[in-house]
């Protein structure tokens, strides 16, 4: 069985992924910081689908949460195969309209809870025989002005996510694990 987490599985690309991913030889492990009936609604299609499904409320920013997270991940199977970071909001605060705790939450909740899930969960990509990690990115730190719109948190945010994905697939290529960013736009 095949053990999948995936963070902002509550609706849009997460949720979708999560459908599309669902099958009996899946056990999958869903999250969202506060979209409870999502989620509930996307176990319930997962789970009709055959999927293996667990499921949990919490905010990424916070550190206990994560390792709650990767703990109930690897109750299933024991492991996790393959991570889909799809965690992350739109902020369009531009320069002058927020602060740096705005800042801080978008890296926390986008980049730096990147790290620590992998962090935690490394060598389990590496035992995996189909370790994948894939990171859903943004066009918004690359298409600036697109629509005269700007999103300068979300584009760092998303901007260091991409510098870490690009590591970690250098890294991971020499145990056959693919890390790719998907940047979808509009």
């Amino acid at each position: 069985m095949i053990s999948i987490l995936i963070t902002g599985a509550a609706s849009g690309i997460g949720a979708a992924t999560a459908k599309k991913l669902a099958s009996k030889e899946v056990s999958l492990t869903l999250t969202t910081k506060t979209n409870l009936e999502g989620l509930k609604s996307v176990k319930q299609f997962a789970e009709n689908k055959g999927a293996k499904v667990s499921y949990i409320c919490g905010d990424l920013s916070e550190k206990n949460f994560i390792q709650e997270l990767v703990n109930l991940a690897r109750s299933s199977t024991g492991n996790i195969d393959q991570f889909i970071s799809n965690a992350g909001y739109a902020d369009k605060k531009e320069f002058g309209e927020y602060n740096n705790d705005d800042l801080n939450r978008s890296i926390q909740t986008m980049a730096i809870s990147f790290s620590e899930i992998i962090n935690l969960c490394i060598e389990d990509f590496k035992k995996s025989s189909c370790g994948r990690i894939i990171v859903i990115s943004s066009f918004v730190n690359k298409s600036i002005g697109l629509n005269n719109k700007i999103f300068p948190i979300t584009a760092a945010a998303k901007g260091a996510l991409e510098a870490l994905t690009k590591t970690l697939s250098f890294q991971l290529a020499r145990d056959n694990v693919t890390v790719n960013a998907i940047s979808p736009g509009y």
